[in-house]
């Protein structure tokens, strides 16, 4: 038998997935990149914003045309399964966070085939953000056991995998239903024995405050990539405030000079969306000031999407030609901040650990910080090398290999 599987959106989504296809490996399915050939799809869902939604929708009816068996899993599965239902009748929902409903305790039998491994930590968040239509699919705060958590970081190193990548909707919150927190988890994962490197992932600046001095410590062991996803999504205390973010622009800003003033060569991703209900010039302009003082790293860059059954679906909207105008703003300084950014390695040999095959005949690479380097297709993967920077973008750096480490 085999399975062909497609996931979309977050990392947790696509941890998930590949979870749900070890999984059917141990019950006889081979994986298969032709869904033309599968017994079985996979279709791991995301409707973050409307036209995700509507890509999944078209997704879904042209792999329903294969007549084949089908699992639909993700955020639709959870928040619109009717909608599911109606396009496929025959498709098989599996919620969000269900993993164990195709048979097996999730987890328990792995088979390792990748250089990355997902380790998804916990189920929903603590946080109700007016705009989210994720929370509506995955509710609450619910945290896996640490020990298991573990185990599966350590199985996947034993079998060679290179990136462990711990993630949920918002790792910060994970523990606090439990009793621990993610400083513990990180600190245990990264004191495994092994050759790799530990990759946190998206933190809200509201349940990240709490752990902060506690999690720059984590950030300091050695496999840990220095590397931090901390949304603020705008610099307006008002737009914040009907976000129901759950801190300040301030406190947002105070954070990162924490963050940067003790480990200074931290990543800084953060992401902003532009055009929420109600948001004036003066609200966006202070977005803008707030990314030209702390100068992100990264910066995704988003037009607000009303979501149905949240409650900023019924806020006053703002136009989409504004809202357009302000998302080519944004990009435009987005842009010009990393370029600036990444210009600074020009010239500069760094460590990079070799992650994936890119387009164009490339490998890409991650240094300690987790910067992007494209390197010449017949360097190998999942090795550590020694490279000299040639060029930079907006995106990444390009360099050529000096020396391999292992």
């Amino acid at each position: 038998m085999k399975a062909y599987c497609e996931a979309y959106g977050c990392t947790m989504n696509k941890g998930e997935a590949e979870q749900m296809m070890d999984l059917l490996y141990t019950q006889g399915y081979e994986p298969t990149q032709n869904p033309e050939e599968a017994d079985l799809i996979v279709l791991a869902t995301c409707i973050v914003i409307q036209t995700t939604e509507q890509r999944m929708i078209n997704r879904l009816e042209e792999l329903s045309r294969y007549g084949k068996e089908m699992i639909v899993t993700g955020c639709m599965a959870s928040a619109l399964p009717e909608k599911v239902t109606e396009i496929s009748s025959r498709a098989r929902i599996i919620p969000a966070g269900e993993l164990d409903r195709i048979g097996g305790e999730w987890g328990e039998k792995l088979a390792f085939h990748r250089v990355a491994g997902t380790v998804p930590i916990a189920q929903g968040c603590t946080g109700h953000c007016t705009y989210c239509i994720t929370k509506l699919a995955r509710g609450e705060i619910r945290s896996y056991d640490e020990d298991r958590l573990v185990d599966m970081a350590r199985r996947y190193i034993e079998a060679g995998r290179k990136e462990i990548r711990i993630t949920a909707q918002d790792t910060a919150s994970y523990g606090v239903d439990t009793g621990t927190d993610l400083p513990a988890l990180v600190k245990k994962v990264a004191a495994l024995d092994g050759d790799f490197m530990v990759r946190v992932g998206m933190m809200s600046p509201r349940s990240l405050r709490p752990i902060l001095s506690r999690m720059l410590e984590a950030y300091r062991e050695e496999k840990v990539f220095r590397f931090i996803h901390l949304p603020v999504q705008s610099g307006s205390d008002s737009v914040l405030k009907r976000m129901n973010r759950g801190y300040t622009a301030a406190e947002y800003e105070e954070m990162v000079e924490e963050i940067r003033e003790k480990i200074p060569d931290m990543t800084l991703s953060t992401d902003i969306i532009v055009g929420f209900p109600g948001e004036t010039e003066e609200d966006f302009e202070m977005s803008m000031d707030l990314v030209r003082r702390t100068e992100p790293d990264i910066i995704n860059v988003t037009r607000f999407s009303k979501r149905p059954g949240t409650p900023a679906a019924r806020m006053k909207q703002v136009p989409t030609q504004v809202s357009k105008e302000r998302s080519r703003a944004m990009s435009d300084l987005r842009f010009a901040i990393a370029r600036k950014k990444n210009a600074q390695y020009v010239g500069k040999r760094v460590r990079v650990l070799t992650l994936e095959r890119g387009g164009k005949g490339s490998v890409i690479g991650r240094t300690h910080n987790y910067r992007q380097v494209i390197l010449p297709e017949e360097t190998p993967i999942g090795i550590w090398l020694s490279a000299k920077i040639t060029g930079s973008t907006g995106v990444d750096l390009r360099g050529e290999v000096t020396e391999v480490y292992s």
